[in-house]
């Protein structure tokens, strides 16, 4: 944990993604059907 000053554009990237996946399930769990859809078409 101590290597994360020193983290890389890539790793970074990396993260990112899964953490907006993460986001989209989570509100598609969180939501209904049709916010499930919606988050399916990238907004």
């Amino acid at each position: 944990m101590t290597k994360r000053a020193t983290i890389s554009p890539k790793e970074t990237e990396k993260v990112r993604v899964l953490a907006r996946r993460r986001s989209i399930e989570i509100r598609a769990a969180y939501a209904p059907e049709e916010s499930r859809g919606t988050a399916s078409s990238g907004s």
